[in-house]
């Protein structure tokens, strides 16, 4: 949602639920390839926002889980590093088949 656009700039965690969900996670990085991520279901963060001043804010849920793994990005760490090697291969197999029915769709003109 736009109007509810939010930027971070020099984010952090101060701290996470012990409680994890896990649910199907996605990346722009890698279009196509779904994994069941552990997230916590809450976050503490701190950030500055776009008028320099210091936030603290709780998310949870949706919110918690994005805040997660683009801080993660920061860090160096993709969502894919957080499963098994063959839960990995397998759900790059899904993402093959699953982006050739795309290209397919999309040569006909985006009929079924």
């Amino acid at each position: 949602d736009p109007e509810q656009a939010l930027a971070c700039f020099n984010p952090k965690i101060l701290s996470t639920s012990e409680e994890l969900v896990y649910e199907v996670e996605g990346c722009l990085t890698f279009p196509g390839l779904f994994l069941r991520i552990g997230r916590p279901k809450e976050v503490v963060a701190e950030f500055t926002d776009l008028q320099g001043k210091e936030q603290t804010m709780t998310f949870t849920d949706i919110m918690a889980r994005c805040y997660s793994h683009e801080l993660e990005h920061l860090d160096g760490i993709l969502y894919t590093d957080k499963v098994a090697k063959i839960t990995l291969q397998m759900a790059k197999q899904k993402q093959r088949k699953l982006l050739r029915k795309l290209h397919r769709k999309a040569k006909r003109g985006g009929q079924d």
